[in-house]
Order: structure tokens, then C-alpha cells, then sequence
């Protein structure tokens, strides 16, 4: 296993057992506000579920060029709850008793520091590791779309020089090498058309710019993809944008 695909798993482990520790908080405090209790926990599930789809999203809002603030505001709410839920419940799971400026008065002040770090910095932290499993699943897709780009223009400069390769570098005809060619070609199109069609089933009106670069596309490209789909009868066009015909 490579090196970046370790830090990867390390990252998702990390953050699973983060988000079990804010959930279980969040869920015993939002338990105590609503019957029956379970839904508190489901709840909770949500919050925490919440802090990883934002801060995902605002990453590709930010690479979209449009402006994440409404998703940011709403992260920051997302957090600031998980954390006040965590700060609640380590204290009653500490003095046995519900949290009050009374009993925050009589804290020691190491101790209530202590108390503050092992539970409301848990979100924070929760937040962080959001951001870092984010940027490499992202940066894990760039290197894939690299790969299969070099792979790509290795096999056309082979073509070209008239000594066709195939992955192990052995020479072989001419017709071989440019129908292997044509179907990495053919591969990377429908790869690429499969992930519109994702993304338009998750928001049908996202513009054009933000799905070109999803995809790694110029604009024109994602176009003749999309003329492509609507010929195969995959998609139509509405009011509200683009709808997937499933």
C-alpha cells in the first residue's frame, strides 16, 4: 500500500472515531429535548454527517468560482453545536449534574481548561480532519486524471514515431496500437459523461463552469458530451436546467 493511500485510510479511521465520540455527545444532549429520546441520537448522526458534507462542499464550491459563504456560515452553526453539545455532556458525565453558571463558577479553573479541550476542541478537530479527508479524495481523483491523461499521449507520441507501445513497452502493429488508443479514449469519454450525469442527478441547474472543471473538460468539451447524452436520450432539457432521464 502506498504512502498516500495510507494517509488516506489513517484520515477516514481518524474521523470516523471523532465523529462516534461529537455524536454520541450531541445525541445524549438533543436526546433530553425530545421524545422518544432515539431521535436525539438520529439527530445527532445528522450533525456530524452535516460537518463532513459542508466542508466537502465548500471545497468544490470554492473551485467553481462561486462564493461559499452561505456554506460556511452554516458549517460554523454545524460546529459550534456539536461543540456546545460535547462541553454539556462532558461536564454532566464529570460533576453528575447538568451544566449551570453555578456549577461552571465552581470549577477550578485547570480543570474546567482541561474539561474545554477534551470535549468542545473535539468539533474543531472533527472540522479540521473534514478538510484534510477532502482534499485528498480530491487530489487522489487529479492524480487518477493525470495518469490517464500521460497514458493517453504516451500511446498518440508512440503512434506518431510510428514504434506503438502497448503499458509493458513492447512494440507491436500499427492498427493494434490505435484501436487500444481509440478504446482508452472512448473509456475516459464515457468516465467523463458518467460523472455529469452524477452530478446533474445531485442539482440539475449547476452552471456550466463548475461541471467542465469537475470533470477535467474544457467548456466545449462538457458541451458535446451533454449534445451526446441528449442524442442517446439520457437527458432533456427543462426550465429548472438539466434532468436525467433514469
Amino acid at each position: 500500500m502506498r504512502r498516500t493511500q495510507i494517509q488516506m485510510l489513517a484520515g477516514w479511521i481518524s474521523l470516523l472515531l471523532l465523529l462516534s465520540y461529537t455524536a454520541i455527545h450531541t445525541g445524549g444532549l438533543l436526546a433530553r429535548y425530545i421524545n422518544p429520546w432515539w431521535l436525539g441520537y438520529a439527530a445527532a448522526a445528522g450533525i456530524e454527517i452535516a460537518i463532513v458534507s459542508l466542508s466537502l462542499r465548500i471545497g468544490e464550491v470554492r473551485r467553481s468560482g462561486q462564493n461559499p459563504a452561505f456554506f460556511v456560515f452554516v458549517l460554523v452553526a454545524t460546529v459550534i453545536v456539536s461543540a456546545v453539545a460535547n462541553v454539556a455532556e462532558g461536564f454532566q458525565a464529570a460533576e453528575g449534574a447538568l451544566i449551570s453558571l453555578e456549577g461552571i463558577a465552581g470549577l477550578d479553573p485547570i480543570q474546567a481548561g482541561i474539561g474545554l479541550m477534551a470535549t468542545g476542541l473535539i468539533s474543531i478537530i472533527v472540522f479540521a480532519m473534514s478538510e484534510i479527508v477532502g482534499s485528498d479524495v480530491r487530489a487522489a481523483e487529479r492524480q487518477r486524471i493525470r495518469r490517464q491523461r500521460a497514458a493517453e499521449r504516451k500511446m498518440a507520441d508512440a503512434e506518431a514515431a510510428g514504434r506503438p507501445q502497448d503499458g509493458a513497452g513492447f512494440p507491436y502493429p500499427i492498427e493494434a496500437a490505435r484501436e487500444k488508443l481509440q478504446q482508452m479514449r472512448d473509456l475516459s469519454r464515457r468516465e467523463a459523461q458518467e460523472r455529469l450525469l452524477d452530478l446533474l442527478r445531485q442539482d440539475p441547474g449547476l452552471p456550466a463552469a463548475y461541471l467542465a472543471q469537475a470533470i477535467g473538460r474544457s467548456r466545449s468539451t462538457m458541451y458535446e458530451y451533454l449534445r451526446d447524452l441528449e442524442r442517446q436520450g439520457r437527458i432533456r432539457r427543462n426550465g429548472d436546467g438539466i434532468e436525467v432521464i433514469e
